[in-house]
């Protein structure tokens, strides 16, 4: 069974009861063209068997239920009984086989990195206090849902042998609110994720804004720009930390130069208007798109926005990310990089 298209590249998994329709998966695209294509069939525990061409997604199919066999692996053909047939007539070049199923991004990073592998990484970094940026120690910290693990007395964690790609991280400590989020971990021996975790919040009229990036850009700023209080507004950043008992019942907790954060603002008493939360890349240079920046925003119910920088764009000098509303703490997620003050 299974079905094979001239010029197309087909993902084929056998047996005896398939339907023949489903037993093979095929691309959307030609790939007999002179060129040479990535060609990547994964087949998943969900029931799905997937192929892609140069790191794109092109078609899915159902996948058959894997059982032992004695039959060879086949790249360039297919096996039909004992017999080899089907045989591709060209060049194939570095074949990798792995024992779990690659994700979208590694997929991705193999297209753009000819020659590489995808191995397993090892996650580390440094949790600390997102309100005085002092290390965190005896945080639990686990990756994709496995075992936790306790950061030492500096602050530090590490978590060996978790498959690179989309990862899931999820830490939390005693008087602190739970901290989520989600990284992407390249196919390399080590990656560092450093992040903060914020202290409960009690007041019902409390929010903090809370920024954690990778190692560079070393200088991201933190801004705030307020509703009139006391009959005018106000600007809380590095220069204008603020005040949590007078106007602008807003300040800059901590103001970090040195890459990761955090670098947070705690507005303590919330006025009828619309604040602005926006952040600027002080460095200059590199771009926002490799900073790998996250902004989280709290209340006394924890956790309830986190907005990660978009990537699309290298060169912006500012990320507005969210509006807020005074009086209802409605929060609206703008997430928009601009070359210029966003305008407020």
């Amino acid at each position: 069974g299974g079905t094979l298209t001239p010029g197309k590249a087909a993902f084929y998994d056998g047996g005896t009861t398939a339907n023949s329709a489903t037993q093979s998966v095929s691309s959307v695209n030609n790939v007999n063209d002179g060129n040479w294509h990535q060609i990547v069939g994964v087949h998943r525990e969900s029931g799905q068997k997937s192929i892609y061409v140069d790191g794109v997604l092109e078609a899915s199919n159902p996948a058959l239920v894997t059982r032992p066999n004695t039959q060879p692996l086949l790249v360039g053909g297919i096996n039909v009984g004992s017999t080899p047939t089907g045989f591709y007539n060209g060049s194939i070049d570095d074949i990798q086989i792995y024992d779990r199923a690659l994700s979208d991004s590694e997929i991705g990073f193999l297209f753009l990195n000819p020659g590489q592998e995808i191995a397993a990484t090892t996650v580390t970094g440094t949790v600390r206090n997102a309100v005085n940026g002092q290390v965190l120690a005896g945080a639990s910290v686990s990756v994709n849902g496995g075992a936790s693990v306790l950061t030492s007395a500096q602050g530090v964690f590490t978590v060996a042998n978790v498959p690179s790609g989309s990862a899931f991280v999820q830490a939390t400590a005693t008087g602190f609110s739970t901290y989520t989020n989600s990284f992407t971990l390249a196919p390399v021996p080590t990656n560092n994720i450093g992040f903060s975790l914020s202290p409960s919040i009690t007041g019902t009229n409390t929010i903090r804004l809370v920024l954690n990036w990778g190692a560079s850009p070393t200088d991201l700023d933190s801004h705030l720009e307020t509703p009139f209080i006391g009959g005018q507004t106000h600007h809380v950043y590095f220069a204008n930390r603020g005040s949590p008992s007078t106007a602008p019942f807003a300040e800059l907790d901590v103001d970090d130069v040195t890459g990761f954060g955090p670098e947070t603002i705690t507005i303590s008493t919330l006025f009828p208007g619309t604040y602005h939360y926006y952040i600027h890349n002080f460095s200059g240079s590199p771009g926002f798109n490799v900073s790998g920046a996250t902004a989280q925003i709290y209340t006394s119910a924890g956790l309830v926005a986190t907005v990660q920088v978009p990537t699309t764009n290298s060169t912006s000098s500012y990320w507005y990310v969210a509006r807020i509303d005074g009086s209802s703490q409605f929060v609206t997620v703008v997430n928009a990089l601009s070359n210029s003050v966003p305008v407020v």
